[in-house]
């Protein structure tokens, strides 16, 4: 609950920190509220939706990735990865297998972008901040998350693994 918020209309999400502590965050679940003054606005965040699980593997399958370093994306396909997330726009950590799990999900066409970046080049790099390293690897895939039925009202999308090459 946020108490003395000032009227207008603002813009709620869910948030998602880095598992490192420092570094990229992810926001997800967006929903839009008007406050007016003197009154209580209410919002619900997520709830609803498909579950939608993977898990990215690096190509080489030798490479040594550490997927909880940056955050991923699964959003409409127009959105461009440049962008503040719109309300459709979905961001998320994995797993360090690269498993990842994206909860609530709504109906309707997604392009997942899945983005490896370096790590650290050595203890003594005072520049590095997990996630927002150079580029070293992508994958984009479509997802169709269908409407939910009452037989299956939160139904599961498994992606199964989605193979991420990484440039040398």
């Amino acid at each position: 609950m946020f108490t003395h918020v000032p009227a207008g209309k603002h813009r709620v999400a869910r948030r998602h920190n880095n598992p490192h502590g420092q570094g990229a965050l992810g926001m997800s679940h967006f929903a839009f509220v008007d406050v007016k003054a003197g009154e209580t606005s209410e919002v619900v965040i997520g709830g609803k939706g498909a579950v939608v699980t993977g898990k990215f593997v690096a190509v080489p399958h030798d490479a040594k990735v550490d997927w909880t370093l940056t955050v991923q994306r699964l959003a409409p396909p127009e959105d461009s990865p440049n962008m503040l997330p719109t309300s459709r726009a979905y961001e998320f950590f994995c797993q360090s297998d690269g498993s990842f799990t994206v909860p609530d999900v709504a109906s309707g066409l997604y392009k997942l972008r899945a983005r490896v970046t370096a790590g650290r080049k050595g203890d003594d790099d005072i520049n590095y901040s997990p996630g927002m390293g150079k580029e070293i690897g992508t994958a984009e895939r479509e997802v169709t998350v269908s409407e939910p039925t009452e037989e299956e009202p939160r139904a599961t999308v498994d992606l199964g693994q989605i193979e991420v090459p990484l440039t040398p």
